[in-house]
């Protein structure tokens, strides 16, 4: 087809590009995506285009993992703007929530996190992140490989979720 760009909220280009009644779009358009959208939504872009995507007009990304989220911004034909809000859901490496961190200066909303996995010194490093807010205090959390016992502490301080330890190899301190 003659598309070169799909412009348009996620939700918009992903029913362009999905439906049937539309002749075939190429593999390969670029997107111009804006307003608020789901993880599901810029990941299916991503997939159905090798073009690039100027995201940088999403002002919230919903709905997604941290996984999935933390993919996105290290993807480098997705262009977010740096001050996009995130919400993520489920359970998250304590390594991605401190990267989506790092990339946005906007509103991490992370109280759908229900686990948080890694290292005790990554977990800790994640919660008290002030760029991510209101993680639940219940959250669980899967502590593997070395851990300090102050990180540990710190740890079972900030949640009354189950803290599973049984990979932790060495304790020091």
């Amino acid at each position: 087809s003659g598309v070169t760009t799909i412009t348009g909220t996620a939700a918009a280009i992903v029913a362009a590009h999905d439906n049937t009644e539309l002749s075939t779009i190429d593999g390969d358009f670029a997107a111009t995506v804006t307003g608020t959208a789901t993880e599901n939504d810029l990941t299916a872009i991503n997939t159905a285009t090798s073009g690039a995507i100027n995201a940088s007009g999403v002002t919230a990304i919903t709905a997604g993992t941290a996984d999935d989220v933390a993919a996105l911004i290290a993807d480098t034909d997705v262009t977010l703007a740096t001050d996009v809000d995130v919400t993520v859901t489920g359970t998250a490496a304590a390594t991605d929530l401190t990267a989506i961190a790092t990339a946005t200066s906007g509103t991490i909303t992370a109280s759908g996190v229900t686990t948080i996995t890694g290292t005790a010194a990554a977990i800790v490093a994640a919660h008290d992140n002030t760029e991510l807010t209101s993680i639940a205090s219940d959250f669980a959390a899967t502590v593997t490989g070395t851990a300090a016992a102050t990180d540990l502490t710190a740890i079972d301080a900030a949640t009354s979720g189950t803290i599973t330890a049984s990979g932790v190899t060495t304790i020091t301190g």
